[in-house]
């Protein structure tokens, strides 16, 4: 039973992914004017 480097690997992925996701959504919303 050792599953944990996938799961680690996916987890980092994954972080990895919706940090990036999170950086692109605050450069839009900075490009935004705000109302």
């Amino acid at each position: 039973m050792q599953q944990e480097p996938i799961c680690t690997v996916l987890f980092c992925s994954t972080k990895v992914l919706a940090e990036r996701q999170w950086q692109k959504a605050k450069d839009m919303n900075a490009q935004k004017p705000k109302i």
